[in-house]
């Protein structure tokens, strides 16, 4: 998901679907902070995005229970610019920087919160993960579409092939 997806979350938009699977709600429902809706980048981004099954054994449910209608991330505040992924890009690139990952500007190479996008993309690529469903997950456009492509995407059976194509995906040397 996009950093700013991420840190308007409230613990409500965490939701079951009928089948049991766990999943993010993505919406532009009102911000509990701001008294506003949330925004999203485009229409392909209001979404469905199942939870990994590692987020669910780390304890991400728990933890959004506690939380309840409020912010998953209480620690990223609003910035002056209306999002929240403006005042987090700052702090991840000083985490990067201190952790010494964060590439020299003379190399032109860019590492930020958003390279966590295109690794993932790149992994559902590696783990045989359909392309649509990739999109669908990520909230790509998808190029190729028809018109007809988004019919039947809201049904349970759905999400839970979206499941099945989210847990494909794996991390190599990263420690949870």
């Amino acid at each position: 998901m996009r950093s700013n997806e991420i840190l308007q979350l409230h613990g409500k938009d965490i939701r079951q679907a009928e089948c049991g699977v766990w999943f993010f709600d993505l919406n532009t429902n009102t911000n509990t902070a701001t008294g506003k809706d949330k925004k999203l980048k485009n229409g392909n981004s209001e979404r469905y995005v199942p939870i990994p099954s590692k987020l669910i054994e780390l304890g991400l449910l728990t933890y959004a229970s506690q939380v309840g209608d409020g912010h998953l991330f209480p620690c990223v505040p609003l910035s002056s610019r209306g999002t929240y992924s403006a005042t987090f890009g700052v702090r991840f690139n000083v985490i990067l920087k201190k952790l010494n990952i964060k590439p020299a500007p003379q190399t032109k190479l860019r590492k930020d919160f958003h390279s966590l996008r295109h690794t993932f993309r790149a992994n559902t690529r590696a783990f045989g993960v359909q392309p649509e469903q990739a999109n669908l997950i990520g909230g790509w456009a998808m190029s190729d579409a028809s018109s007809g492509d988004g019919y039947g995407l809201e049904y349970e059976r759905f999400i839970s092939e979206l499941k099945k194509s989210i847990d494909l995906v794996q991390y190599a040397g990263v420690e949870f």
